[in-house]
């Protein structure tokens, strides 16, 4: 005998939340017609009130066996939901702490990148700190070059005007000597020539005499 499980009867889910629409099965044993010694008030076996009240006993202990066959096939298949849904509330366990642990370690790891983030800003901070020091040092340093620069330009522009200078006076030392050169000797030419006279006068002199 089978009968559909019906979900007014209160039959547990299956798995997935549904009622399972797997026909019961339920054993049933062959039964043989009991025989009963009992006699109508009016002593006659063919009574018919006695034959009906037969018939609805024979029917009662049918529904009865039937109903205990029943009752012990929902009793069977509650077991096997109750030994299912431990599996499935253990595999669930299991699950369940599977993600908790992958929660923690992904937990874990967040913290890590965010405190690797946090070091990363500050090292940043500090680079682009030593990048405005360098450049400011870099600016000084531009400033100082070009000033000294500066300075070189105006240090040269004196030493040229100052050698220029001491060229003028050598030039102008060397035309003064030219000039005493040139005056001693005309001096020197003037007084040859004033000798000269004198030099042949004398000459004259001596000649007349040795005559």
């Amino acid at each position: 005998m089978s009968v559909a499980a019906d979900p007014q009867l209160g039959d547990p889910p299956d798995a997935d939340g549904r009622f399972c629409d797997q026909l019961l099965t339920i054993p049933v044993t062959p039964t043989t017609p009991v025989e009963r010694e009992t006699e109508c008030c009016c002593g006659r076996d063919s009574c018919a009130y006695l034959r009906h009240n037969n018939e609805a006993l024979d029917g009662l202990e049918k529904d009865v066996r039937t109903a205990a066959q029943l009752g012990q096939a929902l009793l069977v298949r509650h077991e096997a939901y109750i030994v299912e849904a431990e599996e499935s509330r253990r595999q669930m366990s299991l699950r369940i702490d599977s993600l908790e642990a992958d929660k923690r370690n992904l937990e874990a790891e967040n913290a890590r990148t965010v405190q690797e983030n946090r070091d990363l800003l500050t090292h940043l901070e500090q680079l682009n700190g030593a990048i405005a020091d360098s450049e400011s040092r870099a600016g000084n340093l531009e400033a100082t070059l070009q000033g000294t620069l500066l300075e070189m330009k105006r240090g040269g522009v004196e030493d040229c005007g100052k050698e220029v200078e001491r060229g003028r006076k050598e030039i102008g030392g060397s035309a003064g000597s030219a000039g005493e050169d040139r005056e001693g000797g005309k001096r020197r030419e003037g007084a040859s020539r004033r000798s000269l006279p004198a030099h042949g006068e004398a000459e004259a002199g001596r000649q007349s005499n040795s005559r």
